[in-house]
């Protein structure tokens, strides 16, 4: 038993990091399959809101 995770960054215009999104579980589940499609939806969910281009503190607004 345990937990394991996966994580990715959230960057803003000249990379800087301001957020992160990770996604946790019982590591039962994250077998090198499960742990390969979720570090990939993970880091293509980042990419997505990172080239929205939200700032901190802007009460999500663009």
């Amino acid at each position: 038993t345990g937990v394991s995770g996966v994580a990715a960054p959230v960057t803003a215009a000249g990379g800087r990091v301001t957020a992160a999104i990770a996604l946790g579980g019982p590591t039962a589940r994250f077998t090198p399959a499960a742990v390969t499609e979720f570090a990939a939806a993970v880091s293509r969910a980042a990419a997505r809101i990172s080239d929205i281009g939200l700032e901190p503190g802007t009460g999500g607004r663009p």
